[in-house]
């Protein structure tokens, strides 16, 4: 759950109280006043510090350097300083107030509640001391107390933002989203450069489908805290959800700035460059990641993920079994693992990586179909029809199946039907460059040259990089007695790095 911080600034006038001391500790005060504006928090601690060396007595300068203290998360030396003070300091329910505010930054709510209600005994009109009691409550989930709390706090004054954004966080938690979204709007009306609560409203939003909505909450409470990361990260999902993808990897890398050590945030920077077929950026991103958490398994998996795209698949395999090594039984990471065996041609151990992870998920097309493509280049066609045929099953449309079992009926030399599966694999992917060129192979096999010409042309359409592709035209067109164009084919498949092509050149194309 995330916890409510109340906005509280209750570092007394000191120019006021300095009119009533002599003028050297006056000038420590005015002084300390000016560190305070600065943010000099360190510096002003060594400062009260000094002075209390001077004026050990002095109550302002004790009180002024517990609130530097507390403001400076130095909780413990706070306490102490507070603690001195309160048996004879007339500011009692301050003084309980902050005491149990350091409680509650502890995670020691409970106690934070004791002191507040202590608290309550000299000063029972006090509604941000009404606003902490809430926070503690709504930390220990007593949504009904704390929601008690917060409305107490605006029967006392109602202009008390914090109270209203503590209600709304009660019925956000409590799935209330339309009444959450009227209170944190009230809140803004309030305090309307508090940047949390346009954050916590773009959530609600969220919630409720209004995506425009959330995304310019979002954007409000970074403009006006451009440190705030969870803004960043929630801005970056919603971008991601919508495919952009630019846009969400920007936010992510804004979030990362602010909080190198999120682990999650710099997943989700590597898994988008991976989406983007930004395969080098992503092993970077990950080499980083591992280096910070070298145990992370899902971190490993995912580098290797993007060695296997980016066509390294030895060093993909080593990753997938560094992340088996450290989740033994995980799917995902079994599966990869074959694939990674499958791009480096070990046929037989991709085909034990996948009969394992087949173990772990018996009912997985994915885990079939691969097993189904192993078994196929280990020439076992019986078995791999099998697996293929029992995805066909599960999901017609799965991808690459058709072409996949049009493969086998070829080797198994059961033509027609293949010719049936190479053309339900093109009707369920028109777009499949690999299914118009296998089509063409079979087609050319068959004495079918215009056919395959046609395919061939097509599959470069659709993959105009595939140097086979042009190597298999230029064949059918030198069938047909188009030598020129033959050459030129063979001439492009050369270019884009083709072995092959260069010998036809030289055997055939003056």
């Amino acid at each position: 759950m995330k916890l409510l911080v109340v906005s509280l600034s209750l570092f007394l006038s000191i120019s006021q109280w300095a009119t009533a001391q002599n003028t050297t500790e006056k000038e420590y005060l005015l002084k300390g006043s000016a560190l305070y504006e600065a943010g000099e928090l360190d510096s002003l601690i060594s400062y009260f510090e000094e002075a209390l060396t001077i004026y050990p007595n002095s109550e302002k300068v004790r009180y002024e350097l517990a609130i530097a203290l507390f403001e400076n998360d130095q909780m413990e030396q706070a306490k102490e300083e507070f603690e001195t003070l309160y048996p004879q300091s007339k500011e009692k329910s301050e003084i309980l107030l902050y005491l149990g505010l350091i409680e509650y930054y502890r995670d020691d709510p409970d106690e934070a509640i004791k002191l507040y209600d202590s608290a309550t005994y000299f000063d029972n009109d006090n509604a941000m001391l009404q606003v902490a009691i809430g926070d503690a409550y709504l930390v220990k989930e007593s949504y009904d107390k704390a929601n008690i709390a917060y409305q107490k706090a605006l029967s006392i004054d109602k202009q008390t933002a914090d109270a209203y954004y503590g209600i709304g966080l009660t019925h956000f938690y409590e799935d209330r989203l339309d009444s959450a979204q009227y209170y944190f709007s009230k809140a803004i009306m309030e305090a309307p450069l508090m940047p949390e609560y346009y954050f916590q409203r773009g959530l609600v939003k969220d919630a409720l489908g209004k995506v425009n909505d959330a995304m310019e909450d979002y954007s409000f409470s970074i403009d006006l805290d451009t440190t705030f990361a969870e803004a960043y990260i929630a801005r970056a999902n919603l971008f991601e959800e919508a495919g952009y993808n630019e846009d969400a990897l920007n936010d992510y890398i804004s979030a990362y700035f602010i909080d190198s050590t999120d682990i999650d945030v710099i997943n989700n920077i590597g898994s988008l460059m991976i989406e983007m077929e930004a395969y080098e950026d992503a092993i970077g991103t990950y080499d980083l990641l591992i280096q910070q958490t070298p145990n992370d398994d899902f971190a490993h998996y995912n580098r290797g993920v993007a060695f296997l795209y980016a066509g390294y698949p030895e060093r993909a395999l080593k990753d997938f079994q560094m992340a088996l090594q450290l989740n033994p039984s995980d799917f995902d990471y079994t599966l990869a693992k074959g694939n990674a065996h499958l791009n480096l041609d070990q046929f037989s151990e991709a085909r034990r990586s996948f009969e394992t992870a087949l173990s772990l998920k018996p009912n997985s097309p994915d885990a079939l179909f691969d097993l189904g493509v192993a078994l196929y280049y280990l020439e076992d066609f019986e078995p791999a029809l099998q697996k293929i045929n029992k995805v066909v099953e599960m999901d017609p449309e799965f991808d690459g199946v058709f072409l996949q079992r049009a493969l086998i009926k070829v080797a198994l030399e059961q033509n027609e039907e293949a010719m049936r599966d190479f053309d339900l694999a093109i009707v369920n992917n028109p777009k499949d460059g690999e299914a118009f060129f296998n089509r063409g192979v079979f087609l050319f096999e068959q004495g079918e040259v215009e056919g395959a010409l046609t395919d061939f042309s097509q599959s470069i359409l659709l993959q105009p990089d595939m140097p086979n592709a042009y190597i298999n035209r230029g064949l059918a067109k030198y069938e047909l007695d188009n030598e020129q164009g033959a050459c030129l084919d063979w001439k492009k498949a050369f270019q884009l790095g083709s072995e092959a092509a260069q010998e036809l050149l030289r055997n055939y194309c003056r």
